[in-house]
């Protein structure tokens, strides 16, 4: 049988952590283990022992490093077969993600995800493409759980551990909500195939892996992510041409009141160079960034 650790990050997250590794328990087999990370949290103590009661190993992080490179440290000792990477908020078990692994193993592929949907039924589209560059015509592409794709939803997936260590794990250049989209593509671009398995379906709200996090400060932060992504793939001049339009949502758009506070976020994200240090804290706990 396939050995599997599982990898949650956490901030501030202590009330969802228990019902998440309750669940997950089930299915749970002898050789597979599971990672808690707290990235920079008050509640950190509280995590700790949510985390040791349920057999799992606690990482601490005294500063919020984001999902990519907590999640990086949380994998830094791994030796199992498989990895997951999954949000404290997942409804999920042992037994869904071995399935998933399965899947991976039957058709080869480097990284496969479940089916998506909250509490209501309403499933999201766990397939998703990548981010494109505005300098180039934008097309729709047609893809199902059946065909490999360009990325699917961070909040849950499945890697051959070999793969992950391949890639180079996150990219700690990125914070927060495009650093599974840069993976993916790191990935395909060395050969493995991205895919979702329909025959697994997960269940998220979204936002418990960081529930003091505002909704303002979310859709903010993920402007700064699109245009770091941007500027990474395609270059300064479609980084700039990203920038300047998404300046104008944050300036029309109500979800970004206050106004002021959200264009300090924008510009303070975009221009950080708080990547050095979590590569820096990366290594400090044994793992090796992508470089």
């Amino acid at each position: 049988m396939t050995s599997l650790t599982v990898v949650t990050v956490s901030h501030e997250s202590s009330q969802v952590l228990q019902g998440f590794l309750e669940r997950l328990g089930h299915g749970r087999g002898p050789m597979d283990s599971v990672v808690v990370v707290d990235s920079g949290s008050l509640d950190a103590e509280r995590s700790r022992a949510v985390a040791e009661r349920f057999d799992a190993v606690f990482r601490r992080v005294p500063v919020n490093v984001g999902f990519g490179t907590a999640s990086n440290i949380g994998a830094s000792a791994v030796d199992t077969d498989f990895l997951a990477f999954v949000n404290p908020d997942v409804e999920t078990t042992f037994e869904d993600l071995h399935a998933l692994a399965v899947e991976a193993d039957r058709v080869g592929a480097a990284c496969v995800g479940p089916r998506v949907r909250d509490s209501r039924g309403n499933y999201a589209r766990a397939e998703r493409g990548t981010i494109a560059s505005p300098l180039a015509r934008r097309r729709d592409v047609d893809v199902s759980g059946a065909q490999p794709v360009e990325s699917i939803a961070g909040c849950c997936m499945v890697l051959p551990t070999k793969w992950f260590q391949v890639a180079g794990g996150f990219d700690p250049f990125f914070f927060m909500f495009t650093e599974e989209i840069d993976l993916h593509r790191r990935i395909t671009r060395a050969g493995g195939l991205i895919g979702v398995a329909d025959s697994v379906t997960v269940v998220t709200e979204g936002g418990g892996s960081s529930s003091e996090v505002g909704s303002r400060w979310s859709v903010t932060e993920r402007e700064v992510a699109h245009v770091r992504f941007t500027w990474k793939w395609y270059g300064l001049p479609a980084a700039a041409l990203d920038f300047l339009w998404r300046l104008v949502l944050i300036v029309r758009k109500p979800a970004y009141r206050p106004i002021r506070v959200s264009l300090a976020q924008f510009f303070r994200g975009v221009l950080s160079r708080a990547g050095r240090q979590r590569r820096v804290i990366t290594r400090e706990y044994g793992a090796v960034p992508w470089d």
